[in-house]
């Protein structure tokens, strides 16, 4: 496409974003006030939140625009000058409601346009002109768009798996008097321990899973207590009137403030305590002028008073773990830019991957982590006397990515597992094989593989599709668990298995790429879109 082309395109619509906002500033900002402005979309979004659930004929029918849609405003408000708030009662709700509307709208509008445009420097997109005001973005190929597709249903299915634990833990909890004690507390517990695998001993910046537990455990416990009074007050609205009108909302629905004095407290500290709210607070800005910073991964909002609130609904689609690595990395890779010392046990990954893999091959009598071979180590291997099959892997334990330009990011370290350390495990084992495995698994192994294997295996995602996957397959630990299972735990069959690609080879059954149109200030933006069909399951 030509450049001219795009770059008109895209320079019309940001200018009009630009007149939106200044429009935005005047009609809401100036009359309301900053922090006030906030918390009338905080108010708004559980409005539209809870009408979808319990209301027919609310005009959002998607609920995952919203958190986008807030994300979007917040960062209107923030870089603006700030605008001292009105007394409350001084604000006329009725003359300010079709407006909020109004902007909430054209604010998913905005965040629709920006992530289309922006994601063209992703360099994973062609972007094609369909006419003078019409472009669509695709895949620039093939393989770019399958592994987008697999990586979405991998990281769906092992969600799903979370969430289904989750409910388990609930449904028979409720059973238990630790859950007739303190049902929020129970609730918030549970999805905690269901969502962080990470020991608790393991530490960030001196910061231990046992104190991030802590300290989410508290705001869950107040979110969960929280939408049990909403849910109880839209329920009688959708009762009695149909749904919650928004003057009502606002006096009724509740949003969370933090107070920080009242947590019981007993492994956090002060200081702990600033920095993961400083790391989980979101104020549209960057941090340090150089983290980027998103409210999908930093849900507590940070006004400009001081004050931290959080919308209760929306942590709970919030991947705990997955996120609070994904935030602790951002901020240690700037110290570490910085040449700042800094204290992580990153290293320890590896260990939690082999005491998963320990426990997986639990039965084999013969396995070794960590077996030195030429300048390297082979990760993991196993020997399987049945099959006679030797199978290695290279583990990469990577914080999972949350966009696709993050996804191509971390290719690094699995292109370097397919193109440098795999070869090198296969040319030094099969080239000295008995004297490498009497190494691995003792003197006294005399047995001669017929069948050798090699796998980079991952935590969930499994790289984009730039990755040359012809001799060597990437794979994930569900998948690996699932075709042991499947086979038995011959791992001749499950090694097959995997290297013809079994359990993703039919991904577009439960997966499809659609693309979703939208209008952007007089242009329309096309861009694929995942949707997910159900079914998958690696359980």
């Amino acid at each position: 496409m030509d450049n001219n082309l795009i770059d008109s395109i895209s320079s019309r619509i940001f200018a009009e974003i630009d007149k939106v906002r200044a429009e935005f500033k005047t009609d809401i900002i100036d009359y309301a006030g900053s922090n006030n402005t906030i918390l009338l979309y905080c108010k708004l979004h559980e409005i539209f939140y809870y009408n979808h659930l319990f209301s027919k004929g609310q005009h959002i029918q998607n609920t995952s625009k919203l958190k986008y849609t807030i994300s979007e405003i917040i960062s209107w408000v923030s870089n603006e000058e700030f605008i001292e708030d009105k007394e409350i009662k001084e604000i006329d709700l009725y003359k300010l409601e079709n407006k909020l509307e109004s902007y909430f709208i054209r604010a998913i509008e905005v965040s629709q346009c920006s992530s289309a445009f922006l994601s063209n420097y992703a360099n994973i997109f062609n972007v094609v002109e369909v006419d003078k005001n019409s472009v669509e973005f695709k895949y620039k190929s093939e393989d770019l768009e399958k592994f987008e597709n697999i990586n979405h249903l991998l990281i769906t299915e092992y969600i799903q798996s979370n969430r289904k634990e989750f409910e388990n833990k609930m449904r028979k909890g409720q059973h238990q008097k630790k859950y007739r004690n303190d049902p929020y507390k129970f609730n918030a517990e549970s999805i905690l321990n269901t969502d962080i695998s990470l020991p608790d001993d393991y530490t960030m910046l001196d910061i231990s899973i046992a104190q991030i537990k802590e300290f989410w455990l508290n705001i869950y416990i107040l979110a969960y207590k929280t939408d049990k009074s909403n849910i109880d007050y839209a329920k009688s609205c959708a009762k009695s009137k149909g749904h919650i009108s928004f003057n009502n909302g606002f006096k009724n629905i509740e949003i969370v403030e933090l107070n920080f004095e009242e947590w019981p407290l007993e492994k956090l500290d002060e200081k702990s305590l600033n920095l993961l709210l400083e790391m989980f607070s979101y104020n549209g800005i960057k941090k340090e002028q150089t983290i980027h910073s998103s409210f999908i991964t930093e849900p507590i909002i940070k006004l400009a008073n001081g004050k931290y609130i959080i919308i209760p609904t929306t942590l709970f689609d919030f991947q705990i773990e997955r996120y609070v690595l994904q935030v602790f990395d951002k901020h240690i890779g700037f110290k570490q830019k910085m040449k700042l010392k800094v204290q992580t046990d990153d290293y320890k990954r590896e260990d939690i991957f082999t005491a998963k893999l320990n426990i997986l091959f639990n039965d084999f009598k013969f396995k070794n982590d960590g077996l030195k071979i030429g300048s390297t180590d082979i990760d993991y291997l196993v020997y399987d006397e049945n099959s006679e099959t030797v199978v290695c892997f290279e583990a990469k334990w990577i914080t999972e990515p949350y966009t696709p330009t993050e996804i191509v990011n971390k290719d690094r370290s699995l292109k370097k597992a397919l193109e440098i350390q795999l070869p090198n495990y296969q040319r030094e084992l099969e080239s000295n094989t008995e004297t490498l495995l009497k190494k691995a698994f003792g003197h006294h192994f005399n047995a001669k593989p017929k069948y050798f294997f090699y796998f980079a295996l991952t935590n969930l995602s499994i790289g984009s599709g730039s990755l040359d996957r012809s001799i060597y397959k990437v794979i994930n630990f569900r998948l690996l668990k699932k075709a042991l299972r499947d086979t038995d735990y011959n791992i001749l069959e499950a090694s097959q298995k995997l290297n013809f690609d079994f359990y993703i080879q039919d991904y577009n059954k439960f997966i499809e790429s659609i693309v979703s149109t939208s209008s952007c200030f007089g242009a329309e933006v096309r861009q694929p879109e995942f949707r997910y069909l159900g079914g998958y399951d690696l359980d």
